[in-house]
Order: structure tokens, then sequence, then C-alpha cells
């Protein structure tokens, strides 16, 4: 929705993503809502036809040329002009309520920092389509009973501009959790919600005949970053999405 002052910006980073773009852009093109919004997708120096696909969706299309998910989601987040900063995936396909649910929610919650939805796996297996929401949901009171606070999953969240940049934006150095460590800082800022009621369909790329593998990198991952406090990118951990 192309207007000069936008509510909310929806924010989708993205790396040679051509074969999955349409879907997600489409699904964002055709909320049904009156609430102003933009979309923008940051190109993160694609080798394909990322960029052009984008464009031809007549978004917002910009470019970050350093490599990394949390440059392109900084990039976004600072061409924005919405007060509510929205971040989803390349590979997801949002409901067509889901612009006017965040704002619903926001209204009824005007304190927050912010808050994350919930998301379902497309074209996957029974099994897995019903345990990524009972995952979710149990990390995320797990993680709030450790911190005393909810925080950001990169797949379906949204946090006001204001306090984002308050807590100093997206730590480049904090890679493949640069949206739960950002939700950290911006959690002593103010409350963060879970609504597992706003929900996303991602896909099971990640894990896809790899789960134990995936579970090994998250938990490696998590740990030097939260537990032992090491900087820096975990080369170990495979990049299958930006």
């Amino acid at each position: 929705m192309k207007l000069s002052k936008p509510l909310i910006s929806v924010i989708i980073p993205a790396l040679n993503e051509e074969n999955n773009l349409s879907d997600c852009l489409s699904s964002l093109t055709s909320q049904k809502t009156t609430i102003p919004y933009e979309i923008i997708l940051v190109d993160n120096n694609s080798e394909d036809n990322t960029f052009k696909i984008a464009k031809s969706f007549s978004v917002k299309a910009v470019k970050e040329t350093k490599r990394g998910r949390s440059y392109a989601r900084q990039m976004g987040a600072m061409t924005a002009k919405g007060k509510y900063l929205a971040f989803t995936e390349a590979d997801c396909e949002v409901p067509k309520d889901w612009i006017q649910a965040i704002y619903d929610f926001y209204n009824q919650n005007p304190q927050i920092i912010g808050f994350s939805g919930s998301y379902t796996f497309k074209n996957s297996s029974f099994i897995m389509q019903k345990m990524a929401p009972f995952n979710l949901a149990l990390s995320s009171m797990l993680y709030k009973l450790v911190t005393g606070n909810h925080t950001f999953r990169g797949t379906n969240f949204t946090v006001q501009k204001k306090y984002l940049l308050q807590a100093g934006g997206f730590n480049h150095l904090a890679v493949p959790f640069d949206d739960v460590e950002l939700g950290l800082r911006a959690g002593k800022l103010g409350t963060i919600k879970f609504n597992p009621e706003i929900k996303v369909l991602t896909s099971d790329r990640r894990i896809k005949k790899r789960l134990f593998t995936f579970f090994l990198e998250f938990i490696r991952a998590y740990s030097r970053i939260f537990i032992f406090k090491q900087k820096g990118y975990d080369l170990l951990y495979e990049n299958i999405r930006n």
C-alpha cells in the first residue's frame, strides 16, 4: 500500500528468495484493512531475481549490500516511516487480517514495546504443523519464566520504532539470534507480549530432513551468545535462510 504516512511498516529481509518471495508479497499486498501500511523488501545483495520480483509488486525495495539478516533488518527499520515495525521472512505468508490484527492488538495494549506472534509450517507433515506452535508456546513460556518478559521471533514480530531506536537497533554480532537479543534489550524498556492468535505460515526448510542437526546448531549458537557471551556469527550455523 503506497501511502505517504503509513502507520505500520512491514520489513522483509531477503537473500536469493526468488522462489518464495511472490507468495509472501501477494499475501501482504492483499490485506483486508483500512490501516495505512507500507511494505519494505530489503534485498541483502541477492544474486537472483529477488529485487526484480519485489519491484514488480510495487513495494518499496531497497538494497543492503552487507550480507547478514541483522543488517537487512536494520536497513528496513531505518527506511521505515511507520510508528510500528512488523517483521516477517521472505518464505512466509501472512493471513489477510495480519495488519489489522497487529493494529488492534497495539490498540488494546498501547503501553507495550512490541509483541511476537506464532507460526506453523506450510506444505509440511501433519506432525510438523502441530509441533511448531506447541514448541513456540512452550519456549515462550520458559523464556518468560527465566527473563520475566517475552522476546521477539523473526518470523512474526512487531516493535514500536521508537523503542527499537532506544534499544540501539539490531546487534550484528548476535546473529543468528539478533531478533531474540534485540528483545532482551528492548524488554528492559517495558513489556513485550506473546500473542499466539496472530499467526503466519512459514517454510520448514530450516529443519526439513535435518531436525537433529538443527537442534545442535540452535543449542550451540544460543549458548555461545547468551550463556558464554561470545560475539560474532557462528560459522557452523548453516545459512539456509538469510
